[in-house]
This record gives structure tokens, C-alpha cells and sequence, in this order.
């Protein structure tokens, strides 16, 4: 299996980044194929960021596993942008880069995402090798996507019976590599435009709703996934106030009893909102996975930012 990660140029997205890496350990080493990190910004930042990375980022892995990872650049993958990353330039490449994946499915990580307890291919596969795609809940404002993107296949919404909960637009995401190559060249040929510029001209879609809208109008989303509608196994403190009830700490303190709970997330955003109170909470909870080298980098390098 390919993993991938996309980031760019911003400190704290570099300590976690340094966080996942080493979550790594967790997974189980003939699994990973490759691990592919793709800087997404602007061509000012490479160098600086090509020498952080193999000067301090790619020691974080485990030393095993180095080999198999890949750094890209926009150039490597034939893109490029004109304007700094952002939320859609991302989402672009998170396409895009199936044109460099050698497995037939690929992990598309966030750099919040790290794993906390082992996971070998039946974490994100069924036994007859279908993708697990979650279903979860939605606000209005990913509603509206979900809906454009639907619309634009012409297809039917599967789930009417609930308002919100629609397919999953969470990571980890599971893609069909072959798949995503197939709605790239399909975009070229119906709109005459690569799916970057109808993507970026248009604003009207996400990555995910559109991958699965895809697979809808494809016929093709029951041959590769396994649908599931129980509790994702992965958790994420959010962009959002971290004293909600679905975000605060007490939310989140189950994960060290239920095992199955294989990956943590933390939203950058969130991180400058935590109390101290609730840092403290976290450093204990990360206690139970990290040794106390990598308890101390996440107190002294992220939760300092």
C-alpha cells in the first residue's frame, strides 16, 4: 500500500509532520509499498523545505522504512499553481498524484494524522480486498458540496433517509488508484479542460464527494468498497472550539480503551485553543502509545507553537 501525505510551507505542520512520521512504526513494514510526502506551495519554499525535511523530518521514521519514502515536488507531478497552496490546490493534488502511485489503492493522509496503535492491511481492507469507506455526518456548508458534486454526475443521493450523514470526506481515504486516473482523463474529455482548471475555475466541489459521486455514476463504487456505517476508527481533535462536547478532551479519553481506535488527529488550528489543562490530558494520553522522547517533543515543538 502507497501512503501519502500533502503539506507546505508552515512550521507547525512540520513538527506534525514529524509526529506522523514516527507513528509509522506502527504499521506493519512489508504493508508499506511507499510513503509519499508531496510539498504543495510555491516554488520559493522547496529548497528550504527539501533541506528541513531530509535534515530533520526524515529521520523521524523509522529507520527501516526511509528507503520507501518519496519526496515530490508540484514539478514531479506535472502541476502547477498560481496561487500558494489552499484548500482547493490540495484537493487537486490529491488526484493528481495517482499518476505516481504504484499500488492499487492508496492511504491519502492529512499532516494531523498519526497512527497510535498497529495496523497491517486489514485496517483499511475487508478480506476480499474492498476499500472500507466510512459514512459520517455533515454541516450545511459540506452539504453544499456534497450535493454540486452529485448533481454534476446526475446522480441520486443513496442516503435520503438521513439529512447529513453522507459519505465519508475524512482522513485517512482510502482512493483506487486506477480509479482516480479514470476521472482525470474523464474530466479532460468531457470539459475539454484538465480537472485542475475546472476544479480550481469551478469552486463548487470537494475531492472526496466528487471521487465518490465518480464511482456512483461509474457503477464501479460496489466493486472496490465495503460500505460502513458504524463509528469511523480513527479520531480528530477539529477546527473547532476544543471545549465542545464532541471535541473536548472527556470526547476523547475512550480511544485509550477501545483498540479498535488505530489513528489520532490533531487540527493544527485547534492547537493554540488547547488549555493547558487539556495539554496535559493529551500528554497523558499520548503516554500510553510514545515513549517519553517523542511525549517531550510534542510538548516542547507542537503544543509550544
Amino acid at each position: 500500500m502507497d501512503f501519502v501525505t500533502i503539506t507546505y510551507n508552515n512550521d507547525l505542520e512540520n513538527e506534525l509532520l514529524k509526529l506522523q512520521a514516527h507513528s509509522f512504526k506502527f504499521v506493519r513494514e512489508p504493508f508499506i509499498q511507499q510513503i509519499i510526502v508531496l510539498f504543495n506551495d510555491e516554488e520559493k519554499y522547496i529548497s528550504s523545505f527539501c533541506k528541513k525535511f531530509f535534515d530533520e523530518i526524515l529521520p523521524f521514521y523509522p529507520e527501516n522504512i526511509r528507503n520507501k519514502v518519496k519526496l515530490l515536488t508540484l514539478k514531479d507531478i506535472d502541476l502547477s499553481f498560481e496561487t500558494s497552496s489552499n484548500w482547493f490546490t490540495q484537493q487537486v493534488c490529491k488526484i493528481y498524484i495517482s499518476n505516481h502511485i504504484q499500488s492499487t489503492f492508496y492511504v491519502l493522509l492529512d499532516v494531523k494524522n498519526h497512527f497510535i496503535r498497529y495496523v497491517d492491511e486489514r485496517y483499511f481492507l475487508n478480506s476480499k480486498n474492498k476499500g472500507f469507506l466510512y459514512r459520517e455526518s455533515h454541516g450545511d456548508n459540506m452539504l453544499y458540496y456534497y450535493h454540486n458534486c452529485l448533481q454534476y454526475f446526475s446522480q441520486e443521493c443513496p442516503y435520503k433517509e438521513n439529512v447529513s450523514r453522507k459519505y465519508q470526506t475524512v482522513t485517512p481515504f482510502l482512493f483506487v488508484t486506477d480509479l482516480c486516473k479514470d476521472l482525470i482523463k474523464y474530466i479532460e474529455m468531457r470539459e475539454g479542460v484538465s480537472l485542475k482548471t475546472f476544479f480550481l475555475n469551478k469552486k463548487l466541489y470537494t475531492e472526496f464527494f466528487f471521487y465518490e459521486a465518480y464511482l456512483l455514476f461509474s457503477n464501479k463504487m460496489n466493486n472496490y468498497y465495503e460500505i460502513i456505517d458504524r463509528p469511523l476508527p480513527f479520531s480528530t481533535i477539529g477546527n473547532c472550539n476544543p471545549e465542545l462536547n464532541y471535541n473536548n478532551y472527556d470526547s476523547k479519553k475512550f480511544i485509550l480503551q477501545d483498540e479498535s481506535i488505530k489513528m489520532f488527529a490533531i487540527h493544527r488550528f485547534v492547537i493554540p485553543q488547547l488549555s493547558d489543562e487539556y495539554k496535559r490530558n493529551l500528554l497523558f494520553f499520548y503516554s500510553h502509545f510514545y515513549k517519553s522522547d517523542i511525549i517531550d517533543f510534542i510538548n516542547r515543538k507542537i503544543f509550544s507553537m
